[in-house]
């Protein structure tokens, strides 16, 4: 039968992400049929599957997927998942290997002073880590941070 052969993830170009998911991942592999394969996301008590067509299988070696969304999309801390091939036709599976699912930009800020939460102190808290931090949050008053008055 030609599906009998071990799956195997040899890389990936990344393995962390959002997890709000859509995380668009490069996974290199041993021969796969595109007919019959899935990435699959899980821990314990969660499955999710990587979002792929046939077309995105490249010469039975490479995979270009999206993730799926973790199951809390308002992670406060990174969490490991375990993602791993699985063959549906005869439910055989790869070695898992962990991904981490990081925190959504926006829920990373904290909603009083739109800081970056959880980043610990800066070495320079002066007006440009200021600038830096309202635009990693979305802040739009980085004129007032920066101590000029708007004209």
């Amino acid at each position: 039968a030609p599906n009998t052969a071990e799956l195997k993830i040899c890389r990936v170009n990344k393995n962390s992400g959002s997890c709000r998911g859509g995380e668009e991942i490069f996974l290199l592999c041993d021969k796969v049929q595109k007919e019959d394969i899935e990435v699959r996301f899980f821990t314990n008590d969660w499955e999710g599957k990587g979002s792929f067509s046939q077309a995105d299988v490249h010469r039975q070696v490479a995979i270009v997927f999206k993730t799926p969304p973790y199951k809390d999309v308002t992670l406060s801390e990174p969490v490991t998942v375990h993602m791993q091939l699985r063959r549906p036709s005869d439910k055989e599976v790869s070695d898992a290997m962990e991904f981490q699912y990081l925190p959504d930009d926006k829920e990373f800020c904290d909603e009083a002073g739109g800081r970056p939460a959880q980043l610990g102190p800066t070495r320079d808290s002066g007006p440009a880590a200021r600038a830096i931090e309202g635009n990693v949050c979305g802040r739009s008053d980085t004129v007032r941070t920066l101590g000029r008055t708007p004209p």
